[in-house]
């Protein structure tokens, strides 16, 4: 009797909920036989028409290890532009001549962007084609002609103009590593004008024949093909014609990132970033191959990066995956990109289900965490690192622009979910238990602690990373949103709880987002930067990561908003996004960064930095299908998690989307009350739950599918009785920078800024002299005689050998000549006249008094002896640095134009004055120290240090150094 109680009292129960049920929502349809969604599988492919003369960059890569970055309307000026294959830059540009005269790029009828290539349409009608070809090194230039005209195609200096006997190409044959730059031409019986540029080895004979341009012309249709394949395989529809514009766009640009220079990978971005870089590798790998399909390229870069981990024991390294690989070195500098990678081989299970390739992957993931854990983690589970081992990167002449060591907010997230990946993946794998068991528990210590560390009661908001000596950063950055996204993964347990999820991506978007994108910092802080190039107040590495934004954080950024319904602000940014990919330079591709302050009289913020970046174009991708479809598989359960929103300006959205290996098709459409969804799956015989949350419901509705050409179809009737002033106070607002401030960066520089004309000295122009020193040569060998040159080229011999030293009288400046045994100037910042050359003079001038020292700065690691002490010393490399002998700036001078260079390559001289408030007492007594070096400006820009110099040469660092102290000074000269 009590056992049938116990019966009925639970069928009451079932009934009772099923009536709440059916009052609450309005009858879900059963999966029920229907016909498959619609999806144009046949688009074409987009293309961009300028018709205006307004110049836009583009950029095109043949998927191995070349690409080809031009301008529509103008010819490149820089030596990052043009050809570039395997890290070896071929041509700059060229220029096209019919019958004598230039076709003028500037006076274009149209041009038009296609995926695969381009058409200029010259205002008499001539066509230009141009496609590189995939998978070799080839450019394939066509031009459409009157039958008779002559065609000429310079490329060795395309200033200059052609004549009459000017031979149809106009090529200097030169040499590469052994290969050979070579360029053909073959004019057809139509009047079709053929160019082949080709890089590799090559016979005598220079002729090509019409089976080869047949073969060329076949290449070409099948680089379309391709791309066309590439758009049908997961085709969608959005109805919103500039958004499907953009969607395909970044698909393709994306696409043409991802390559096999040296094993397969994703370059990080170009023209400057080809090459592997971890973190940003792994950050753009859901948006780069997984949304699409491409699981078995996602394994090959697994693979790749896996074989390159880190294995020596006794390194501090250990199990870190590299920060960068090139094809000359690998280097393991990054706290994060290990991280990024071990999530993204769970990624890649969640959408695949592959079991066996977790278990290939499980030994890379235990050394990375166990070498983690006994190399570089505290006593309160938190990882360790150097300042600048975060994606805040950027190092300059007194070390790093953005300090975050030893513990960055992001760095704890990543940490924390890569211990709870690990411990799901010992689940599956036989004797692994404890081992899974350990790093749970780890985990769980560092979820304990964060919550004690990073949490800031007062903002409500996280700290941006813990100092060494355990205090925390008061700095607002945009870091702390990975606390709310990195482990929001089926599996993991969420790091914070849902309350202070919220109230972090709150903070992150009403201080740091603005409607183009993510703040690098806080506008408010002292060392916020408005904009990336502002000679000479700061050089461009002060600002990367104290100010601008960064395209890609825009993705976490929409993601937290999305996760807490907040579609309003996300859906202003992601429409700007759009707006940056099919308006902004480049052309079709998604910028690196982005001014967060308007130039005075412009009305849209510059780019800058790269001009297709990968992590930003993954970012936008990832954000369509992760949080507008919201898409979420969980494969090796037969499940799928949804949770949509269609924002505004988004009415309708079908798309295909990958699971395990075949698909299923999304259909997303709003209504007058909320949105219909609808999902097909077209798998045989198996089985696919999980559920589907809208927005503003907080009872998900459960999706069941139970065989192969079913739907299932739900259509959300929204029962919100919110009122609008509660949802006003609700929505999240985004930052608005005050035009009006006035930035500490510009507007509170403690010492002088000297202009071009104070500082130039030009050849010829010399006072009376006041002291001349000449420097032995060949001496360019360090303390101890044994320095050698890096291995790159471009250090020339001789750049680092001092020949003399002389000063003039200028009546109210100084002018010093400092002659070398070799100058060269690699084209890269021409403003400075030469580089890779970096100088210290060191004076002692009694009438200044002051403090003294013998310790050289710049990363010198040069005492001078006693007798040899300075009260100023004048630094030259990228600018001109004037510093007191407490190691204080007093003066800058930043070359911001070719007009005033500070040196002169054809005469080996630098050559520079400075006002002699700055050194009142210099006589022909004075004793001076000059130093010589290489220069090093950390990749980026400005006045730089002196370069390293290990034991053995490397291709950017100089060999021959004895102990870990040594000096980087190659040459020394003494005057008095």
């Amino acid at each position: 009797m009590y056992g049938f109680r116990i019966k009925i009292g639970i069928i009451f129960v079932v009934l009772f909920f099923m009536l709440i049920n059916a009052c609450s929502f309005p009858e879900r349809k059963r999966a029920i036989k229907k016909q498959p969604i619609l999806v144009d599988r046949f688009r074409p492919l987009p293309e961009i028409r300028l018709k205006d003369d307004s110049d836009r960059q583009f950029v095109f890569s043949n998927k191995i290890a070349g690409f080809f970055t031009g301008h529509t309307h103008r010819y490149n000026s820089t030596n990052f532009e043009g050809w570039t294959v395997n890290e070896v830059h071929l041509l700059k540009d060229y220029r096209l001549f019919q019958n004598g005269r230039e076709l003028k790029r500037d006076r274009l009828r149209v041009f038009v962007l296609r995926p695969y290539g381009f058409e200029r349409i010259y205002a008499n009608g001539t066509v230009e084609s141009f496609v590189p070809l995939d998978s070799v090194d080839a450019l394939f230039i066509k031009i459409k002609a009157d039958k008779g005209d002559r065609i000429v195609l310079n490329l060795t200096d395309y200033k200059k103009d052609v004549s009459a006997k000017t031979p149809e190409v106009v090529v200097k044959r030169r040499s590469f590593n052994g290969l050979q730059l070579k360029a053909n031409y073959f004019k057809a019986n139509d009047g079709q004008h053929y160019f082949i540029l080709r890089y590799g080895k090559f016979s005598a004979d220079d002729s090509i024949s019409v089976r080869e341009i047949e073969n060329f012309e076949k290449a070409a249709a099948r680089r379309k093909e391709r791309m066309e394949q590439l758009l049908q395989r997961y085709p969608f529809f959005v109805r919103n014609r500039q958004v499907m514009k953009a969607l395909q766009w970044s698909l393709f640009s994306l696409d043409a990132l991802v390559t096999k220079q040296k094993g397969a990978g994703i370059w990080a971005g170009l023209p400057w970033f080809n090459n592997y870089w971890g973190r940003d590798t792994f950050i753009s790998f859901h948006g780069a191959l997984l949304v699409n399909g491409q699981f078995e390229t996602a394994k090959s870069i697994l693979r790749n990066f896996a074989r390159f981990q880190m294995k020596d024991e006794n390194s501090q390294e250990l199990g870190r995956i590299p920060n960068r690989i090139t094809n000359n070195e690998t280097i393991y500098n990054t706290a994060d990109g290990t991280w990024w990678f071990i999530r993204a081989i769970y990624e890649y299970f969640l959408y695949t289900g592959d079991q066996s390739f977790l278990q290939e992957m499980f030994p890379y993931v235990r050394r990375a965490l166990e070498g983690a854990i006994g190399k570089r983690v505290d006593e309160l589970g938190f990882l360790t690192h150097r300042d600048a081992e975060t994606w805040m990167d950027a190092v300059g002449s007194e070390g790093p622009w953005s300090p975050r060591g030893n513990r960055a907010v992001e760095i704890q997230a990543l940490w924390y979910t890569a211990l709870q990946i690990g411990a799901q993946m010992a689940k599956n794998i036989e004797g692994e238990d404890s081992q899974g068991q350990k790093w749970l528990l780890l985990s769980r210590k560092v979820k304990d602690h964060f919550n004690r560390y990073y949490w800031n009661e007062t903002r409500q908001a996280l700290y941006d990373h813990l100092n060494a000596d355990g205090t925390a950063d008061q700095q607002i950055r945009p870091n702390q949103m990975f606390a709310v996204t990195v482990p929001d993964l089926p599996g993991i347990e969420p790091l914070l709880t849902r309350q202070r999820q919220e109230a972090v991506a709150r903070f992150v978007t009403s201080h740091l987002t603005t409607p183009y994108g993510v703040l690098s910092l806080w506008y408010k802080d002292e060392n916020f930067h408005p904009y990336h190039h502002y000679l000479p107040y700061y050089v461009p590495d002060a600002a990367y990561h104290n100010g601008l934004i960064w395209c890609w954080l825009a993705g976490p950024a929409i993601s937290g908003q999305v996760k807490f319904d907040q579609e309003g602000s996300a859906g202003q940014l992601f429409l700007n996004e759009v707006d940056q990919i099919l308006n902004f330079d480049a052309i079709g591709s998604f910028a690196e960064l982005l001014e967060p302050v308007l130039r005075k009289g412009e009305q849209r913020p510059r780019i800058s930095g790269t001009i297709s970046q990968a992590w930003s174009l993954a970012e936008f991708l990832r954000n369509f299908y992760h949080d507008l479809v919201g898409y979420q598989p969980i494969a090796h359960e037969n499940r799928v998690l949804f949770q949509p929103h269609l924002i505004d300006g988004i009415e309708e959205i079908r798309c295909r989307v990958p699971f395990k290996d075949d698909h299923l098709d999304v259909h997303l459409q709003k209504t007058a009350t909320g949105m219909k969804f609808r999902l097909h799956s077209n798998f045989p015989h198996q089985r696919i739950d999980g559920y589907v949350r809208f927005p503003g419901d907080s009872i998900p509705v459960k999706i069941f599918i139970p065989d192969s050409g079913r739907d299932f179809e739900y259509e959300f009737i929204a029962a919100d009785t919110t009122s609008d002033s509660v949802k006003l106070a609700r929505r999240w607002h985004l930052a608005k920078i005050d035009s009006g401030l006035k930035f500490a960066t510009i507007y509170k520089i403690p010492f002088k800024l000297l202009r071009g004309k104070q500082v130039f000295f030009p050849i010829g122009r010399n006072g009376p002299t006041v002291i001349y020193q000449r420097d032995e040569l060949h001496d360019d060998t360090g303390q101890n005689g044994m320095f050698t040159y890096p291995e790159n080229k471009v250090f020339e011999e001789g750049i680092a050998d001092l020949k003399s030293l002389t000063i003039y009288d200028n009546d109210s400046t100084w002018g010093f000549r400092i002659d070398l045994r070799n100058l060269v100037d690699p084209g890269w910042h021409p403003e400075y006249g030469f580089q890779l050359t970096f100088v210290a003079i060191a004076v002692n001038d009694p009438t200044l008094g002051g403090v003294y020292s013998t310790e050289v700065g710049h990363l010198a690691q040069y005492r001078l002896p006693n007798r040899r002490k300075f009260n100023r010393i004048i630094y030259i490399g990228g600018g001109l640095e004037i510093r007191d002998g407490n190691d204080r700036r007093i003066a800058l001078f930043v070359p911001v134009d070719e007009k005033h260079p500070l040196g002169y390559v054809q005469h080996k001289q630098i050559r520079f004055q400075i006002p002699k408030e700055f050194l009142p007492g210099l006589n022909h007594k004075s004793r001076i120290t000059v130093l010589c070096g290489l220069q090093d400006d950390h990749g980026g820009s400005g006045l730089g240090d002196f370069r390293v110099v290990l034991e053995n040469a490397g291709q950017w660092h100089g060999g021959g150094a004895r102990g870990r102290h040594s000096s980087n000074v190659y040459d020394v000269l003494m005057v008095n």
